[in-house]
C-alpha cells in the first residue's frame, strides 16, 4: 500500500508540475550595494488549484497527515536550502506569503555578504522547486550568473548565452508549427519568467541591452506575447528550429526580435558603473 502511495504521489507531483509551470510567475531581482554586498528577492506565484489539489491528495491518502505540501514548499527549511546552494555567506533573510486573484505564493529575501561569491542559477524556477530533492550530482551542469564588484564598476557574467543541445526537428512543417504553438499557448499563455539586476544608486554608465533606471534585465519572457509574436512571424519559429550548432548570443537574438514576448541580453560580460 505504501509503494502504491509513493507512486501515485510521484505521478500527481509530475503532473503537478505540469500545471503549475502553465501559470507561473517568477522573478529573481539581484540588488547589488555599494559596500559589495547583495540582496535577492525572489517572487513566485502559481495557481490556488494547484495546491489546493496537493492539499486534498495528501488528506485522502494520509489522514494522519498534518503537514500540507504548500506549508512543505513554503517552509523555511525549503528556503534554508536555496541560500546554501547560492553561494558562500547567502543566508535566507525572510519569506512573505502572497496572494494575488487566483495565485498564491511568496516573496523570499536573502542577504549575500559579498556578492562577488553570490552564484544565480539560469534557470532559477526549476532550482527552487527541486531544492528539496535535488541530488548533488544534478548540479553539475548548472549555468550561473557571477558576479565582481570593485571601484563602483559591478561586472556580470552573462548565463543566458549557454548554448545548450537543440532538441528542435527543422523538419516539421509550417502548417505542424503552428498547431504545436496553439497547443503551447493553451498551456503557457500566462506563464511569465525574469532575473534582473538592480543597483542601490544611479547608474553612470552600462553596457547593458535593457536599462530602465536603475535595473537591467537580463532574461524576461511573457509567454503568451511570446507565442502570438511567434504565430505572427512564423519565419522567425522556423529559423530557431534550424539553428542546429548554436553560437552564444545566436537563439537569443532571434529571439529579441520577438518584441516585448522576450527580452534576453546578448552582451557576453555586462558591466555597470553605479554611484
Amino acid at each position: 500500500m505504501q509503494r502504491t502511495n509513493a507512486t501515485l504521489a510521484l505521478i500527481l507531483l509530475c503532473v503537478c508540475g505540469l500545471i503549475t509551470q502553465s501559470c507561473l510567475k517568477t522573478s529573481s531581482t539581484i540588488i547589488a550595494h555599494q559596500d559589495g554586498s547583495a540582496t535577492v528577492v525572489d517572487t513566485v506565484l502559481f495557481p490556488k488549484m494547484v495546491m489546493e489539489f496537493l492539499k486534498g491528495f495528501s488528506t485522502a491518502f494520509d489522514s494522519t497527515a498534518n503537514t500540507t505540501n504548500e506549508e512543505t514548499l513554503f517552509a523555511d527549511s525549503t528556503f534554508l536550502t536555496q541560500a546554501s546552494s547560492m553561494g558562500e555567506g547567502v543566508t535566507f533573510r525572510e519569506k512573505k506569503d502572497l496572494e494575488i486573484d487566483s495565485m498564491i505564493g511568496y516573496v523570499a529575501t536573502f542577504n549575500a555578504r559579498s556578492i562577488n561569491r553570490l552564484k544565480m542559477d539560469k534557470n532559477s524556477f526549476h532550482s527552487k522547486m527541486g531544492s528539496m530533492n535535488e541530488q548533488p550530482e544534478q548540479s553539475a551542469g548548472k549555468t550561473y550568473a557571477l558576479f565582481s564588484y570593485a571601484d563602483g564598476t559591478l561586472t556580470i557574467n552573462n548565463p543566458m548565452l549557454a548554448v545548450e543541445p537543440n532538441e528542435m526537428d527543422d523538419t516539421t512543417s509550417q502548417d505542424a508549427q503552428m498547431e504545436q504553438l496553439d497547443m503551447a499557448a493553451g498551456m503557457l499563455k500566462d506563464m511569465h519568467v525574469a532575473m534582473r539586476v538592480r543597483v542601490d544608486g544611479t547608474i553612470i554608465s552600462t553596457n547593458a541591452s535593457f536599462v530602465s533606471g536603475s535595473e537591467l534585465t537580463l532574461m524576461e519572457f511573457h509567454f503568451g506575447e511570446l507565442l502570438d509574436s511567434l504565430k505572427k512571424n512564423p519565419e522567425i519559429f522556423s529559423m530557431m528550429k534550424g539553428i542546429r550548432n548554436q553560437q552564444p548570443g545566436q537563439l537569443e537574438q532571434a529571439m529579441n526580435k520577438l518584441g516585448r514576448g522576450a527580452r534576453f541580453e546578448t552582451q557576453p560580460t555586462i558591466t555597470v558603473r553605479f554611484r
